[in-house]
């Protein structure tokens, strides 16, 4: 499998996940930026039927951020970093879209009336069976 034109990619493999979904004149956008992935545990995950070959498929289809940075072949980072975490990531991506987008980032958290509904909908919605056990 190839990867789409509009994914993210290092070496030819996904480095970026992304997905959308429109209902309701709503949008909902997911992105994951891989920082570590153990493909091995990643690839148990799902109910396959041959987990060797998806292991491999997927060996040769996604990687992360550690993994190109820390690949034998790349002779700029090898020994000369340390490998990421998530604030370092984090730092990055924010200093990123301040320099190319010119915004400004403010970091705070969740107001009370978004708390409360976040309690609500998990309470109601997200921890029952109904929700989690769709086919």
């Amino acid at each position: 499998n190839e990867p789409s034109y509009y994914e993210i990619i290092a070496n030819n493999k996904k480095i970026v996940g992304s997905a959308q979904t429109r209902k309701q004149g709503k949008l909902l956008q997911h992105g994951a930026v891989l920082i570590d992935i153990n493909v091995e545990k990643y690839v148990n995950c799902f109910n396959l039927e041959n987990i060797k070959d998806e292991i491999k498929k997927s060996k040769n289809r996604i990687t992360s951020i550690n993994n190109e940075l820390f690949n034998k072949k790349n002779p700029i980072t090898k020994n000369k970093i340390k490998k990421m975490a998530y604030d370092d990531v984090a730092k990055a991506m924010e200093h990123g879209f301040k320099e190319n987008f010119n915004v400004k980032m403010i970091t705070g958290g969740l107001t009370e009336e978004e708390l409360k509904l976040a309690k609500e909908l998990e309470k109601n919605k997200y921890s029952k069976d109904s929700w989690n056990l769709k086919a």
